[in-house]
């Protein structure tokens, strides 16, 4: 790894600034199920809360992005495709409960008291499965597209934003939308940190360069 160029600083800010903030994000949010502080799972009272499962899964991903800015065949590689794989996990057990077991999600199962109606939204469901194959993709030895995850991204940081923009504007419209209901502004702010940093991982850090340059 010692022949790769450097990375641009600015490369690496946003990177490591998108994954802190969306571990931080999450963390609160955690911690706030768990300590049973409403203000800490929502902006406010009017809108949907980002569940545990969300929460968590977010963290993985976030770690694993930046664990992959350094990969190699080492434990961070190993420790960014077991995050990752570990939330697609969380994500077809949800939708698992949802269509087989008619449980609300994976929250309902371990902390119905808590949860009331609240459930990891089906487009939280499809967007994390989204931002694990961006990270895989990037992190990846092999990948004979490296150009699809900035396109996959590109749509997910709009989808994201369109979600923030009706959260303001007009909530009731969007969690009358089946796919969008329960989706929270926190997990469409998370989507649009992470999907960002994707956008600006650079050329010289994905797995393809990275393992080409390894003896």
């Amino acid at each position: 790894m010692d022949d790769l160029p450097p990375s641009g600083g600015s490369d690496l800010i946003a990177v490591l600034f998108a994954g802190a903030v969306v571990v931080l994000g999450a963390v609160t949010l955690m911690l706030g199920w768990v300590g049973g502080y409403d203000m800490a799972t929502r902006i406010s009272p009017g809108y949907a809360a980002m569940v545990p499962s969300t929460a968590v899964s977010f963290i993985f991903l976030a770690v694993a992005l930046i664990f992959g800015w350094t990969c190699d065949r080492g434990w961070r590689a190993l420790s960014a495709y077991v995050l990752v794989f570990s939330v697609v996990g969380i994500v077809l057990v949800n939708l698992g409960l949802w269509f087989f077991a008619s449980v609300p999600g994976l929250d309902q199962l371990v902390m119905a008291e808590r949860m009331g109606s609240e459930q990891m939204s089906l487009a939280s469901a499809v967007g994390l499965l989204i931002a694990c194959y961006c990270v895989i993709a990037l992190i990846a030895p092999d990948n004979p597209d490296p150009e699809l995850p900035l396109y996959v991204s590109t749509g997910g940081v709009s989808t994201a934003a369109g979600v923030i923009g009706a959260h303001v504007f007009d909530p009731d419209t969007l969690y009358a939308m089946p796919f969008f209901a329960g989706m929270s502004i926190v997990s469409a702010l998370c989507f649009t940190l992470l999907f960002l940093a994707v956008l600006c991982y650079p050329v010289d850090r994905l797995g393809t360069e990275i393992f080409r340059n390894q003896p």
